[in-house]
């Protein structure tokens, strides 16, 4: 969907971040990794015209019980590596060339990749095929599970862990929105963690494959990664249920040469998909050194009347959107659009978005009991009467407490939180109770809820 942008830019000031004790409906990972055996092959030892032959004769030299390959001082990937189930790729460092034309590395149940820090470098391919706009952005896919690189991807995949390595992008190229790095697909328990992401060309880590056969992502963790300069969405979320989005770190988003749309986006593509409880908590998102927009820093959307029977929470997160008025890099810190139910945002703080900090928009099913608590709004929303602090928009039974919207009076604008109005938009039994506007409560009938004129509604705590 197409997230209108507010083009006014602010100051920014330095927040930081609330801890939140974990959330007691996730459900605990049970993701274990192929463990180490006895039954060990080194690359190095065995034949083959490039490294991605050799890990293929040794993964089929362990036969088809446990068995770990070990891959040592770089070398290039020329031919599609394909685990077996039970597999441990332990990566030593080195650089890791790629030319493969189709995704590098395809991943069985109960497999694991696993480097030994960020000096394990991993190359997104170079293949790079102009005439071809099909092909050559799956060739950007370094890492994928066998059932989402499968037609269809409505399989699963389970018990994948990748964790401790670096994949590098390449600097050629245009950027693609539809394929994904890392591209877990219907994985179940699945963890992702610390592994950096620089300067890839397309959706960074991606959870949720096809619904047709009824299959879904189910605990899935995406834990204390770093992004920089990532193409497209850095994290997604679109067929998914008990996923963890925590403490990992975005610096800058999207490349030179395509606007990036979400950097964490949460977004079912059908009406069979799921979004059950997603939590995103505890991330840093800081876009002040980009040199391209990113609409919004988290997404939740839900266009397609996809199913949400369970709450999810989007909790303790800072969002920075630029250095200062004249250089804000996000229109918008955290917003939901279509259809949500039941979702906490809690303890996050927002700062210089050139837009309003929180949007809920006003198409789409509207939104249910959404908990807005303790949030803090520092210089955002300063449109002069087209954008506010906090835009809420076809809500039913919300709750607005103690949310603290700060504001630069030098600056001018309407640091406000306000219902904007339209005479599509259902408003019934909301509460708005201890906000704060710059340090003063907002009193009944204060204009600080809202600006008369432009539809835009002024009310009291209620």
């Amino acid at each position: 969907m197409n997230i209108p942008q507010h083009l006014i830019l602010l100051p920014l000031l330095l927040a930081s971040l609330s801890g939140l004790s974990f959330p007691a409906n996730y459900k605990l990972q049970r993701t274990r990794g192929a463990a180490t055996a006895a039954n060990v092959c080194v690359v190095n030892n065995t034949g083959g015209a490039d490294l991605g032959a050799k890990v293929n004769a040794c993964n089929a030299r362990l036969g088809n019980g446990m068995g770990e390959i070990r891959v040592s001082g770089g070398g290039m990937i020329a031919t599609q590596i394909r685990l077996s189930d039970n597999r441990v790729l332990r990566f030593s460092p080195g650089v890791y060339e790629n030319s493969c034309t189709q995704t590098a590395i395809i991943l069985g149940n109960n497999n694991t990749v696993a480097g030994a820090g960020h000096n394990v470098v991993i190359k997104e391919s170079s293949y790079i095929l102009k005439a071809d706009s099909v092909t050559t952005p799956l060739a950007w896919t370094v890492i994928q599970t066998k059932t989402d690189y499968a037609e269809g991807k409505a399989g699963v995949t389970s018990n994948v862990r990748i964790t401790s390595l670096k994949i590098q992008g390449h600097s050629s190229g245009t950027v693609h929105s539809t394929p994904q790095t890392i591209a877990l697909g219907n994985c179940h328990d699945c963890i992702i963690e610390d592994v950096w992401l620089n300067e890839t060309r397309t959706i960074g880590m991606q959870a949720g494959g096809s619904s047709a056969s009824g299959n879904f992502a189910q605990n899935v963790t995406f834990r204390k990664n770093l992004f920089k300069g990532v193409g497209s969405q850095n994290i997604a979320v679109a067929n998914a249920q008990n996923v963890l989005i925590e403490e990992n770190r975005i610096i800058t988003s999207g490349r030179s040469n395509k606007v990036s749309t979400q950097v964490i986006d949460i977004e079912p593509n059908a009406p069979s998909d799921r979004v059950n409880n997603i939590q995103i908590l505890r991330n840093q998102i800081d876009v002040r050194d980009s040199v391209i927009t990113s609409n919004n820093g988290i997404t939740f959307q839900n266009t397609v009347g996809a199913q949400q029977t369970m709450p999810s929470r989007i909790s303790g997160n800072t969002v920075i959107g630029g250095h200062h008025s004249q250089m804000s890099w996000m229109p918008v810190g955290i917003s939901l659009a279509g259809k949500t139910s039941d979702i906490e945002i809690s303890h996050n703080t927002v700062q210089g978005t050139s837009g309003p900090a929180f949007v809920f928009y006003h198409s789409g099913g509207g939104h249910t009991r959404p908990k807005v608590m303790n949030n803090r709004i520092i210089n955002s929303g300063v449109g002069g009467g087209s954008s506010y602090a906090f835009e809420v928009g076809d809500t039913v039974g919300g709750v607005f407490t103690d949310n603290e919207i700060t504001h630069d009076t030098a600056v001018g604008g309407n640091g406000q939180l306000v219902e904007f109005g339209n005479s599509a938009n259902i408003y019934r039994n909301n509460r708005y109770q201890g906000n704060t506007f710059a340090g003063f409560t907002l009193k009944p009938k204060s204009r600080q809820y809202g600006t008369v004129g432009n539809g835009v509604k002024t009310h009291p705590d209620r």
